[in-house]
């Protein structure tokens, strides 16, 4: 079975923040690509190709911060360029996310977790109990 490669990436310095926090977490690690204000949107594509020339493996999964943003683009481009590569774009980068996904691989299971681990909080109750007073 063919390895899948992971990437992380976000503009800003998102997704190597958020690779940083898996690793001090889980100590799991995965490559990620910044896309900051200093570059183009060829420097981003040359970034990718890079990731894509170094490896073997043809199966590629990208974690992106946003929907329709430059990086989430410039890999939509690439996704029809390379017909070669199985490229897959997961949007929503989070550090719940990449946990999921690498303890139980990308499946229809680790997403509907993802999506049931991810709440909107309209309420919060806290109980507290009070103990005795320390002498």
């Amino acid at each position: 079975m063919a390895k899948i490669n992971y990437i992380a990436t976000s503009h800003g310095m998102y997704a190597e923040s958020t690779v940083s926090t898996l690793q001090m977490l889980t100590g799991d690690t995965i490559p990620f690509v910044s896309f900051l204000n200093s570059m183009s949107k060829e420097d981003l594509k040359r970034k990718y190709l890079e990731i894509f020339n170094q490896s073997e493996e043809k199966e590629f999964v990208f974690f992106v911060d946003i929907s329709g943003g430059t990086p989430f683009n410039v890999l939509l481009e690439l996704k029809y360029e390379r017909k070669d590569l199985d490229i897959k774009l997961v949007t929503g980068l989070s550090l719940l996310m990449l946990i999921e996904i690498l303890e139980n691989e990308l499946s229809e299971e680790s997403i509907q977790n993802i999506f049931n681990m991810t709440k909107i909080i309209t309420e919060l109750t806290i109980d507290s109990y009070e103990g005795e007073e320390e002498e």
